[in-house]
């Protein structure tokens, strides 16, 4: 708890960090790097396995702006699947 105190807990800034002067090796960033790009390919090929629909977007985007996300979609056949869902709908 006296950690959390300002008055009472240590300075480590600047020169006090124990972390001052110190830098990740090239090994350290570049299995960072990794570990990230394979973060965003799973939730790119989660996103692609379950496109959003139409009734999906309309009820979880609060100010609704369709253009951004039309532009937004980078695959074109998730798009195609909406507007094929909605023609459907209306047939």
């Amino acid at each position: 708890m006296n950690s959390q105190n300002t008055r009472t807990r240590k300075d480590v800034s600047g020169q006090n960090n124990p972390m001052f002067g110190r830098r990740h090796s090239e090994a350290s960033k570049n299995k960072m790097s990794q570990s990230h790009q394979a973060y965003q390919q799973r939730i790119r090929q989660a996103q692609q396995a379950q496109p959003m629909t139409m009734q999906q977007f309309l009820t979880n985007t609060p100010q609704l702006d369709l253009k951004g996300y039309i532009q937004s979609l980078v695959n074109k056949e998730t798009l195609r699947e909406i507007i094929r869902e909605e023609i459907e709908k209306l047939l």
